[in-house]
């Protein structure tokens, strides 16, 4: 998660390089700005591996974490003036922003891999908190559904050349399951880099964005994602 501008944690380890646990709590989510409401959020990352001393190879880095975030924010009509004619007074209560998931993943000089599951539930407020129209609490579900892979696959034979790189992402994200049937895309990235130096690498790569279901919400068609195809080539240096 996006870390916040002030916030205290904790790690521990577990014993036989078993893994660990992470607790956080976090002055609210992200720092784009300074803070708007009273809310902290608590968090938390078991990571396990459990073939860490079992010398099965590439499997011997294999971590399995689930995490859970908790999550509030601040209602827009917090500040609103007291109750009257103009106005059904500010609302105090926070909205819910929660996440969770599990990740699960290799790293090794020659394959990088993971994927990871991710469910999220928040609220959000409409209305003009006003007697004529007043503030209503919108709740929304998603899940997004992850996988990559980076691999050097000439190190196979060659373990002397292995600048070559093949990577492929892909995501299924569906950003809310209330509609029917609910609005989903995807993002599919991939292509290959070449690693010039330790420091310098250049790729060339396909990137394309697309919805998948068009929900249609109070008679209106809702996509869910501009649609993208592009070939990128791009250039990283590292200093």
């Amino acid at each position: 998660m996006s870390s916040a501008d002030i916030g205290a944690s904790t790690l521990m380890t577990l014993p036989n390089k078993f893994g660990e646990i992470y607790v956080p709590v976090t002055n609210g989510p992200g720092y784009t700005s300074r803070e708007l409401d009273r809310f902290k959020d608590p968090q938390a990352r078991l990571t396990l591996t459990p073939l860490a001393n079992s010398g099965a190879g590439i499997f011997t880095t294999w971590a399995i974490s689930p995490w859970v975030y908790r999550g509030l924010v601040a209602s827009p009509f917090v500040n609103s003036p007291a109750p009257g004619p103009t106005s059904n007074g500010p609302i105090g209560i926070g909205l819910d922003r929660n996440r969770w998931g599990v990740f699960t993943g290799i790293r090794d000089s020659r394959v990088q891999a993971g994927a990871q599951y991710t469910s999220f539930t928040g609220q959000s407020q409409t209305g003009l908190n006003t007697p004529a129209s007043p503030a209503v609490t919108v709740d929304s579900t998603g899940h997004i559904l992850s996988g990559f892979i980076v691999a050097k696959p000439l190190a196979l034979f060659d373990t002397g050349f292995t600048r070559v790189n093949l990577v492929a992402r892909y995501d299924k994200v569906t950003t809310n399951t209330n509609y029917n049937p609910a609005a989903q895309y995807h993002v599919f990235i991939g292509g290959i880099f070449f690693d010039l130096n330790r420091r310098v690498a250049v790729s060339a790569d396909y990137q394309e964005q697309l919805s998948d279901n068009y929900p249609v919400v109070n008679g209106v068609t809702i996509t869910p994602t501009p649609p993208l195809k592009q070939w990128f080539v791009h250039m990283v240096a590292n200093f």
